[in-house]
């Protein structure tokens, strides 16, 4: 599962300041266009065909599963694979056991996620996540679930896959155990229902697909964090891992080198997960997992090169990517810049971490009277969105919980900027007027007494 980390502290302090011409003032970047998609099930099998994948089909009843999950999850406000059965909205204890209930006859599997603004954005989320990636990426799952529930603070988004053929044979409730050869249990609803090990294989079959590499393309997110269980420990924040994935029912794989190029520059920074690396032991030994603790650049292509033996036989794939940008205008800071933007105009502003460990973990901002209360808002780890009112010149300043501080100052007056100023602004403002006139007319009186 997947969580956005939300922890934000807010100290208004009120806080008037200038425009100078000597100041250097930034201007927004361009957000990168890309081919726009309206749910998750059409962006998914999208993904899916860009690596050589079948598309997944909607299966009414991992549907049901899934939104008796997402409600599970918002009215207890919690995400998680597993339900307790004292708690509201209960359906099963686990992915499998909900899709039993739901009318479903096999295992599935199943992502979550919770926080990210839309569908789109919970896909990519969990594509930035390994484990929750080879969910999606798997090569022997052809049917799909997908819903959403929102609490009063909370959205939810649950996906549930399955195999529609190893489906078919559970819900006939045929039993394959007579014979030579392996037999397996576990896989059906009927839990002393077996299947023969060859069947069992050629039903997995579905894709013809030797290997599943990811990313490729355009508009890949450029960062990784908050997965639940967390792949790398050591860090909060990495660039998006690179994988490549290899058929369970193809000779293993031993990796002989695994690299990531920016144009002619090796990234040397990195951690290789496999089975034997992955601090969880959820990587098998046809999934390998490379993490670069130097995150990649938007707007930037990179290059992917895998070298490995299988069998007797020495192998290289080599494969491209190109990250995306942030959806809005966008800034990239270290902390010391200011920032100039349009009043009633969302912003995103990327900090740059110095390290693997530099997240922005809370902030707080200043502001002056005539500027008002901006929004701000995470959107992802060290990805703010913001939006501020008020009039040309005046400004606010943000300050990050690892020290690094920005000005935002306004180009532009809002329309509704007289509105937003405080009565008791223009009390004070009346009063100095007046304090001021009576100052000019005590001068000009004792002057005529003079």
């Amino acid at each position: 599962m997947q969580k956005l980390a939300r922890k934000l502290s807010f100290i208004p302090i009120f806080l008037l300041s200038f425009a100078f011409a000597s100041e250097s003032i930034l201007t927004a970047k361009t957000p990168k266009e890309g081919v726009l998609y309206s749910d998750a099930i059409g962006y998914l099998n999208d993904i899916r065909f860009q690596v050589g994948l079948n598309a997944l089909v909607v299966n009414p009843n991992l549907l049901a599963s899934a939104q008796n999950h997402a409600n599970y999850c918002a009215a207890n406000d919690i995400i998680t694979h597993d339900e307790i059965s004292s708690k509201s909205n209960f359906t099963g204890e686990n992915p499998s056991a909900r899709a039993f209930a739901a009318g479903y006859n096999s295992q599935i599997l199943e992502n979550v996620s919770s926080g990210q603004e839309d569908e789109i954005s919970s896909v990519n989320g969990l594509m930035s996540a390994i484990y929750h990636r080879f969910g999606f990426l798997n090569l022997h799952i052809d049917e799909f679930g997908f819903a959403t529930a929102k609490n009063e603070t909370t959205k939810f988004y649950v996906f549930n896959m399955g195999n529609s053929k190893i489906e078919g044979f559970c819900k006939a409730g045929a039993s394959e155990d007579g014979g030579f050869g392996e037999f397996y249990r576990g896989m059906c609803k009927n839990p002393q229902q077996s299947i023969s090990a060859r069947n069992l294989a050629n039903k997995s079959y579905i894709s013809p697909r030797k290997f599943v590499a990811y990313p490729v393309g355009e508009n890949v997110a450029a960062t990784f964090s908050n997965e639940i269980p967390d792949p790398m420990p050591e860090c909060k924040i990495t660039a998006n891992p690179v994988s490549i994935e290899f058929s369970k029912f193809d000779e293993k794989v031993m990796i002989r080198d695994f690299e990531i190029f920016e144009g002619s520059r090796k990234l040397t920074n990195t951690v290789l997960l496999n089975k034997k690396t992955d601090p969880n032991r959820l990587l098998n030994e046809f999934q390998f997992a490379l993490f670069s603790k130097e995150i990649f650049k938007f707007d930037t292509e990179y290059r992917v090169k895998f070298s490995y033996f299988q069998g007797r036989e020495e192998k290289f794939e080599e494969w491209s990517f190109t990250t995306a940008t942030p959806k809005r205008p966008y800034f990239e800071v270290r902390g010391g810049e200011i920032l100039g933007i349009e009043a009633d105009k969302e912003y995103e502003i990327f900090v740059i971490p110095k390290d693997c460990n530099d997240v922005v973990e809370s902030w707080s901002f200043s502001y002056s009277p005539i500027t008002g209360k901006p929004e701000i808002e995470t959107v992802e780890t060290n990805l703010l969105r913001i939006k501020a009112n008020g009039f040309k010149g005046s400004s606010l300043k943000l300050a990050f919980s690892d020290g690094k501080e920005i000005t935002l100052k306004l180009q532009t007056t809002s329309k509704e900027a007289f509105k937003n100023i405080p009565k008791s602004t223009y009390i004070c403002l009346i009063l100095g007027i007046i304090a001021i006139v009576f100052g000019i007319f005590k001068i000009i009186f004792r002057h005529k007494g003079n």
